[in-house]
């Protein structure tokens, strides 16, 4: 008898409309720590509490089944689809990228840089012997000559630079041939 009663009354109590409950009661209910039923609130899986601590338990219940039925099917909420698309689009852009370093479009990074240091060396090694190179020259020329003069040696100089720099093996190669 004592059964049949606590059935009767449990009956009861789920037919409730808004039955209060604590987030602790969801916590139990759900098998989940009291922390992430506040965390369910936050990313609006479930419906805030109506005070401060109490839930409608029918209207949580409902969110929280249809929450877990779609992580099921694989939709999940809202951050975990905004992560599968960032996860896709990175898998892309890694694709992508693959795809032009095959076609010669893209250089490493180390590849970037001796280029660029050979440039430099490039010009540094120009630009430390300008003096020297210019100073007989220039020594018996009026003012316009030597503007026309260095920059005539500048363009030159900045024309080597935006050359391509030939591979250490084919100077070495031109030397031994040539």
């Amino acid at each position: 008898m004592n059964e049949k009663k606590l059935i009767m009354e449990f009956s009861k109590i789920l037919c409730l409309k808004n039955l209060p409950c604590s987030s602790d009661i969801l916590a139990r209910v759900w098998g989940i720590d009291k922390r992430r039923v506040q965390q369910l609130v936050v990313e609006g899986v479930i419906p805030p509490p109506k005070e401060r601590g109490i839930y409608d338990f029918h209207a949580c219940n409902g969110a929280y089944r249809e929450y877990k039925t779609k992580l099921a099917e694989g939709a999940g909420n809202q951050e975990t689809i905004n992560q599968k698309e960032r996860r896709e689009k990175l898998r892309a852009d890694r694709e992508e990228l693959r795809l032009e370093i095959d076609r010669k479009n893209l250089v490493s990074r180390g590849q970037a840089v001796q280029w660029l240091c050979n440039h430099i060396a490039i010009a540094r090694s120009a630009l430390m012997g300008y003096e020297g190179r210019m100073a007989p020259v220039l020594a018996k020329k009026d003012e316009i000559e030597i503007r026309d003069l260095l920059r005539f040696e500048n363009r030159r100089i900045l024309g080597n630079l935006s050359k391509p720099i030939e591979d250490e093996k084919k100077k070495s190669k031109k030397r031994t041939s040539g």
